[in-house]
């Protein structure tokens, strides 16, 4: 697919099939992510995927704040990818860092990558920040010096994605100097 069209086509899909995602869709997604460029090549991200339909059940009201519609569409989801931050420490000899970390960044880029190459495969993800970190750590084993700084819901999307709503490019961007369209 062209890339442009692929940024245009890429949307937080909140309605899948009931149709389970192919292991070397997935593979292709992960092949992605790990391929992203991070700080020093720290390569903070570790993805752990569930796709088996027990877990997935278990893995659903995880990623739902009671009493809220945030996230209500989880029990549709057939895969769940949980993104999880390794510690990492730049401070090595022969680095110079301005800031000493940068992984939430280089996790942000691998997201991106991951949710590109599912969109390529014509597969639907929405990135989620909200969930119960502990008992999902806990559920798929992941450390406990590990951050869990997202969740991914992949499958097949149920319809169309939404048309984006963003900004005109004026307001974001410029050459040279900020604008006042920018503010």
């Amino acid at each position: 697919m062209d890339y442009f069209k692929l940024i245009e086509a890429r949307h937080s899909c909140r309605s899948y099939m009931n149709t389970p995602v192919k292991r070397a869709q997935i593979d292709k997604c992960l092949e992605a992510a790990r391929l992203a460029p991070s700080a020093c090549n720290c390569q903070p991200w570790r993805y752990v995927v569930a796709d088996n339909p027990v877990l997935v059940k278990k893995l659903a009201p995880l990623v739902r704040l009671e009493g809220s519609s945030t996230n209500r569409f989880s029990d549709e989801v057939p895969v769940f990818v949980a993104v999880a931050e390794k510690p990492v420490d730049l401070r090595r000899p022969g680095v110079v860092m301005l800031r000493e970390n940068y992984s939430e960044l280089d996790i942000g880029l691998s997201v991106a990558h991951f949710c590109l190459a599912a969109a390529e495969q014509g597969l639907g993800t929405c990135i989620m920040g909200i969930f119960q970190e502990e008992p999902i750590k806990a559920l798929l084993g992941i450390p406990e010096d590990f951050i869990l700084r997202l969740v991914l819901a992949l499958g097949h999307p149920a319809g169309p994605g939404r048309e984006k709503n963003r900004l005109p490019l004026p307001e974001v961007a410029a050459y040279n100097a900020f604008t006042p369209e920018m503010k």
